[in-house]
């Protein structure tokens, strides 16, 4: 009777954490879309409203000489950079910023600022503009998951990232920048 109640337990778990991970990734693949559809409206009033010697280039083409292969572009843009991107300007901002005692209204703006910075660095003005305003959505997002734990809110942000960053790599390859 024991080894059925445990089974039946381990069961249990397991289709616990699979509706949790689906929740998870819905959220991620909800405000990944969200992110990418501000951001086009963004990215339309900034092309017409800042001149073009301020709009600057893709980050991407500092690193890529010649046209990258899919592979590469689907390893980089859509895997390791919103892992890491995600770490820097989300989770190790947010909680460090929480941990000296700064309200959440703070973290999210500070957040988005170090994310925004460091897309402007590497792209230019307008960049860096829809990193900012993309960077308050991933904060906020970071934000709202983490009351479940650090991990949920790293993974519901990183795939947020991800899925945004796969539409741009869609939509890039049909418009030209």
């Amino acid at each position: 009777m024991t080894i059925n109640l445990k089974l039946q337990m381990l069961s249990w778990k397991k289709v616990a954490t699979t509706k949790f991970q689906k929740n998870l990734v819905l959220s991620g693949f909800f405000f990944g879309t969200l992110i990418f559809l501000l951001g086009m409206l963004e990215s339309y009033a900034i092309i017409h409203f800042l001149p073009p010697s301020l709009l600057g280039k893709l980050a991407s083409a500092k690193y890529f000489n010649s046209k990258p292969s899919v592979l590469s572009i689907i390893l980089f843009a859509i895997c390791l950079v919103p892992i890491f991107e995600t770490f820097l300007a989300q989770q190790f901002v947010i909680e460090l910023s929480k941990k000296l005692g700064a309200t959440p209204f703070f973290c999210g703006v500070f957040s988005a600022s170090v994310f925004g910075l460091g897309h402007y660095i590497n792209g230019g003005l307008a960049h860096g503009i829809t990193a900012l305003l993309s960077g308050l959505l991933l904060a906020y997002v970071y934000l709202l998951y983490r009351e479940q734990g650090i991990g949920q809110s790293f993974i519901v942000t990183a795939f947020a990232h991800a899925i945004n960053n796969t539409w741009v790599v869609i939509m890039s390859s049909y418009i030209e920048f």
